[in-house]
């Protein structure tokens, strides 16, 4: 038995329950309170003077007297003080938890009533305090943790969930001989979201503000000027095979949104940093993850990942195609304006299903209307010997055509599982396509750079007469025979280097009756 403050605690070591031991001893529970009738906890207001009492009988049952007022926490002159001082103050769902926890040396606090007390409680003397709170194991501490989140949640205060290593809570913790460091990180389930219009509100955007108030051109989250990999409020998919590199690609990505790349540069293209947080869902293979993560930080990173990265383990709770607000709610929960998927297969199934892919997409932009940058990993169609052949277009990318139809961008990795060097190829653009050129992955470093790269520039002045768009398009595109398409893209990017600020090509224009193309000479 432990002594507290009004009562004893009971504690079987060998899992015997309260009534089996007293039965035991010859006791009631009656006799495990000094007096007999129960206990009664007296609430301070901010006056100094006694505020509400609350009375608990040895069967468990409450009422209340005195001045009621006021709502204020428990022991709230302790609290007070406490918080000035920086020290951690642990919240638990009663008083008899509070005493408990106060035997081994913590500064404790409730509220009256259980969740619906917390629901009225003056929490503001928490504001900007450290909180550890001691979620019972039962569905009414599920309620009680989210009703003091949401409570805490506008008061800048730093929570932590966590709960008992043995028994319901608090008490039973103290009671069987453990300290706070013994406690168990508590993590709030998610319950599947509903779909009504009034959770999240109905707002109209008039046509002016969406029309002429927004910025005409690409706002690149990674890349610079027209060459961008990744728009803001667009969706990025890295495609690829299994192992080819897109996880390590989107890790580092990740590192440089989080401010923690020198320079703030993936693949020589500056990515912008986020001042909030990232919500990475790890669902395919997360130890797999966790070591290729642990190659690209540090014990110097610490700070920032324990603040700033979020890692979900596995898939998510529900399937995202059958419900589609959730990802938006995760992300809400965990106060992150950036998530990355990997992968794709593990969110939602049966994507080769017009109807599934769309109702996924229909989370994704959910979530990119709720002001959250989606990155995912997804995977190219099977075909070839092995599964190996190259995705040259988007219809070569796993499921349906919902899944590229709803994104900005879509990069392709190809290669195979472990290859040092692959190829990049942007499939889709949000504005002027980038690449393609060769990776050099870096597998012990988890570090990932340009290789071989073509130079237009370098080709024009190499090239007698100039260069054209067609012999631009075949280095491009390592191909002897480019399609119009990949000329046509060539072309474009000929011309940007005429039309910059500072032009490196000039434009030599063509015969079309003699069939004589345009060529591209430097300035």
């Amino acid at each position: 038995m432990t002594s507290i403050e009004g009562s004893v605690l009971v504690h079987c070591h060998r899992g015997c329950s309260i009534d089996d031991v007293l039965h035991a001893l010859g006791l009631a529970k009656a006799d495990l309170f000094d007096d007999r009738k129960g206990a009664t906890y007296t609430y301070i207001n901010p006056s100094g003077r006694a505020g509400r009492t609350v009375h608990r009988t040895p069967d468990k049952q409450f009422w209340q007297s005195g001045d009621l007022s006021q709502s204020v926490l428990y022991r709230l002159p302790q609290i007070v003080e406490a918080v000035a001082a920086g020290t951690t103050i642990f919240l638990a769902e009663g008083e008899k938890d509070v005493h408990a926890l106060e035997t081994i040396n913590l500064v404790a606090t409730t509220a009256a009533g259980g969740v619906n007390g917390w629901a009225k409680v003056d929490v503001t003397p928490l504001a900007g305090a450290n909180v550890v709170a001691i979620v019972d194991r039962d569905t009414a501490g599920n309620d009680w943790a989210a009703a003091v989140q949401a409570r805490l949640a506008p008061l800048d205060t730093h929570l932590t969930l966590v709960t008992a290593s043995i028994g319901k809570d608090a008490a039973d913790h103290v009671g069987a001989g453990l300290g706070a460091q013994d406690l168990i990180p508590y993590q709030l389930p998610l319950e599947p979201p509903t779909e009504r219009a009034t959770e999240r509100g109905i707002a109209f955007t008039h046509g002016a503000a969406f029309i002429l108030d927004s910025p005409a051109s690409v706002t690149p989250l990674w890349g610079t000027g027209s060459d961008v990999l990744w728009a803001e409020g667009e969706a990025l998919m890295l495609c690829g095979g299994q192992g080819a590199g897109k996880s390590s690609l989107a890790q580092q990505i990740v590192k440089a949104r989080l401010g923690c790349v020198p320079g703030n540069r993936v693949l020589d293209f500056p990515v912008s940093v986020t001042t909030r947080r990232v919500l990475y869902l790890a669902c395919d293979r997360p130890r797999q993850i966790r070591r290729s993560m642990s190659r690209m930080f540090t014990e110097a990173d610490r700070e920032v990942l324990a603040g700033r990265l979020m890692i979900w383990e596995g898939p998510p709770p529900y399937d995202l195609a059958k419900h589609p607000e959730l990802l938006a709610v995760m992300c809400e929960r965990a106060g992150a304006d950036t998530v990355v998927i990997d992968s794709l297969k593990d969110v939602a199934i049966g994507l080769t299903e017009d109807e599934v892919a769309a109702a996924y997409n229909r989370s994704r932009q959910m979530a990119l209307t709720a002001g959250i940058e989606v990155l995912e990993l997804h995977h190219q169609t099977k075909r070839g010997a092995g599964g190996t052949a190259k995705a040259d277009t988007l219809a070569d990318v796993y499921g349906s055509v919902w899944l590229t139809a709803g994104v900005g961008s879509v990069i392709y990795l190809g290669g195979a599982a472990g290859d040092p060097i692959v190829e990049f190829k942007h499939l889709k653009q949000p504005a002027e396509p980038v690449g393609p050129f060769r990776l050099r992955h870096d597998h012990t470093r988890g570090q990932t750079t340009v290789g071989q790269q073509i130079d237009l520039v370098g080709l024009a002045a190499s090239s007698l007469g100039g260069v054209t768009a067609k012999a631009a398009a075949a280095a491009l595109y390592n191909s002897h025979s480019p399609s119009r398409a990949e000329i046509e893209k060539a072309r474009r990017r000929l011309d940007g280097l005429c039309t910059e600020a500072n032009p490196r090509l000039r434009k030599i224009e063509g015969d079309q009756a003699s069939q004589v193309p345009a060529a591209y000479v430097p300035c």
